[in-house]
């Protein structure tokens, strides 16, 4: 075991011997002159070390200035450590890595081990594994991810099989390819994705900005999409994913400021605007016309019967909007912070205004109930903040519940129509507005 050994020293080179098992936590960490290590010989014939080092600990070479670096097959798991320890070359290696191949023995690598490496093409052994811990603890064959490595990457392969991982195109699936585990930050241009693919994990194509399309092989089995899994692809201008998607993870495409058009999936039965935070571009949402969840009209999220708006996206630069006649509920947060819109008109057929679905649309001028029977609840929050002045709220209105015009600093005056059957107002329903006087209809209780 070595340990600060060289410290204060200008040693260049360092050549460890064969007979070496093990090597430290920071052993040679900030050794700025260290330009090259060797671990054993390689046979001139064979090309395989004599190594029998098993085991190089946490920040052992980080931060060194090493130009090239062979790591010997004799690298692997025990029963207290992994392998290659976190950001044991971090920031070390100038040129390029090598691992030597062959073995079965058990390989993990640490968290952000090789980190600033400037490589395209990392080939990896098939033995990469899972380890656990005497406590039960697990870390990951690549222990972050690609986070293992820099953003430079832009291919892996994983030489040989038999291991957790198999790679296709530059991308890390597991080894029976039903999961993307995740693709090089560094990829630019096309990803296809094979059909045999059931799930893409968390974060797999996140910060991938060099990506310009994603495809999915017909006959596609994905059935579910991580959370974060597209996030800040900014290179990504549409994607068409397999009607086979029935799950979407928080922030899935969040970010991916290039994407101007998405189409939800025929099994998709769950939406949260999370999935699509941030896509400052995208000014449609579309849906399979074979989803019997949702629909699109004209690019605004509907529930299949139509009843239900489900959402309006906050990039969408329309400054007028019709809710269609038969809608009767406008979802939570449905037009939530919308920056365009001037003015909308709320169909008779409306019962219900949800919590928040207006709130921060600071475009917001003017609203136009049209006049019916149904009984109207304007929900919470719902048209808060808003760039409202003159409201009418009509005489089928039955409640306005709290805060639902708070903070709406352009709002002065607030009617009733003849006839009002209003009979609650909430707490808060116009604080913080610019109303110097209201007139009650008679029915408030």
């Amino acid at each position: 075991r070595y340990g600060h050994v060289i410290d204060g020293t200008g040693i260049k080179e360092l050549h460890l011997p064969a007979r070496l098992t093990e090597i430290g936590r920071e052993a040679f960490a900030l050794k700025y002159s260290l330009k090259t290590v060797t671990f054993g010989e390689i046979d001139e014939v064979t090309g395989k070390s004599n190594s029998r080092l098993t085991t190089i600990g946490q920040s052992a070479f980080d931060s060194c200035s090493l130009e090239d670096v062979f790591l010997p097959a004799s690298l692997r798991n025990t029963d207290a450590s992994i392998a290659i320890g976190e950001s044991a070359f971090a920031y070390a290696i100038n040129g390029t890595l090598t691992f030597e191949m062959g073995g079965d023995a058990p390989l993990t690598i640490g968290a952000s081990a090789f980190s600033g490496i400037d490589m395209e093409t990392i080939t990896l052994p098939a033995r990469l594994a899972t380890f656990t811990d005497a406590s039960g603890n697990t870390i990951a064959p690549l222990a972050n991810g690609r986070g293992v490595f820099s953003s430079y990457v832009k291919n892996f392969v994983i030489e040989g099989k038999g291991g957790e991982y198999a790679t296709s195109d530059g991308v890390i699936y597991s080894a029976d390819m039903t999961e993307l585990i995740f693709c090089p930050a560094g990829k630019e241009g096309t990803v296809t994705i094979p059909a045999s693919v059931r799930k893409i994990r968390d974060n797999a194509f996140a910060n991938c900005s060099g990506l310009t399309a994603v495809t999915f092989e017909s006959g596609s089995a994905l059935t579910e999409i991580g959370s974060l899994a597209f996030n800040w692809c900014t290179g990504l201008t549409e994607l068409a994913l397999p009607d086979s998607v029935a799950k979407i993870g928080a922030d899935a495409f969040g970010n991916c400021t290039g994407l101007t058009a998405l189409t939800l999936p025929a099994a998709f039965t769950e939406f949260d605007s999370s999935i699509i935070s941030g896509c400052k571009n995208l000014r449609e949402l579309n849906v399979s016309a074979t989803n019997t969840h949702y629909k699109s009209i004209d690019g605004v999220l509907f529930s299949a019967d139509g009843k239900t708006l489900v959402y309006y996206l906050g990039t969408r630069t329309d400054t007028d909007y019709t809710i269609p006649a038969g809608t009767e509920t406008i979802g939570e947060g449905a037009f939530n912070a919308n920056e365009y819109l001037a003015h909308v008109t709320i169909p008779a057929s409306v019962k219900l205004i949800g919590e928040g679905s207006f709130a921060s649309c600071k475009s917001l001028a003017s609203v136009t109930f049209e006049a019916g029977n149904e009984p109207l609840v304007i929900g919470y929050n719902s048209f808060s903040y808003t760039s409202l002045s003159d409201v009418t709220i009509p005489a089928r209105a039955v409640a306005i519940n709290g805060y639902a015009f708070s903070g709406v600093k352009t709002l002065k005056t607030i009617r009733f129509a003849d006839g009002s059957k209003l009979n609650s107002i909430g707490d808060g329903a116009f604080a913080s507005t610019g109303l110097e006087a209201i007139l009650l209809p008679a029915s408030v209780r």
